[in-house]
This record gives C-alpha cells, structure tokens and sequence, in this order.
C-alpha cells in the first residue's frame, strides 16, 4: 500500500494542504527537465505514457482502499502525466519551463 500511496501522490507531493495539485505539477518539473536532457522528447513522452498507466492503475488501487473519497487531493500523478506530455511540444529550454 505504500507504494500505491507514494506513485499517486508522486513521492509524497500531493500530501500538501497548501495546494497539493501545483505542488504536484511543480514537483513533476525537475524530474522531467532530466528525463528531457537525457532521453529527449520522445522519452518524455514514453515516460509520460508510463506515469498515465501505472498512475491510473495506482489511483484505482487507492480509490478501492479509500471509497469515501470521490476526487482525493492528494492524488497528483494525473498532474504530474498531463505536465510530462505537455513538456514534450515545448523546446527544452528554461523558458519553456517557466
């Protein structure tokens, strides 16, 4: 189950009361800036693909342990997936970041 926890809450970001969906999508920047410099866009998006499925089948996991919640806050991997396959149209340049 802590797995499950730390892949829907990418590593503990979404757990946040200050915002858990930008501190997600904030926590999904550096990891992509490496994965961009080093495997390109097209790994961006592989890895971006990943995160969906695996972040969908993690979140069912979570929602099956957690049935009152409807929309939890602190599951962010659907943010932190959208934000990787965005970063992939982007050049990889720190503006694009920004």
């Amino acid at each position: 189950m802590l797995a499950i926890r730390l892949i829907v809450t990418f590593f503990g970001s979404g757990l946040s009361r200050f915002m858990p969906g930008t501190i997600g999508t904030l926590a999904a920047l550096p990891p992509a800036w490496f994965i961009h410099a080093s495997f390109g866009a097209a790994g961006l998006l592989i890895t971006g693909a990943v995160a969906y499925v695996v972040g969908s089948l993690a979140t069912r996991a979570y929602l099956h342990t957690h049935p009152d919640k409807n929309d939890p806050k602190e599951v962010v991997i659907d943010e932190v997936a959208a934000m990787w396959f965005l970063l992939t149209i982007f050049a990889h340049n720190i503006e694009a970041y920004i």
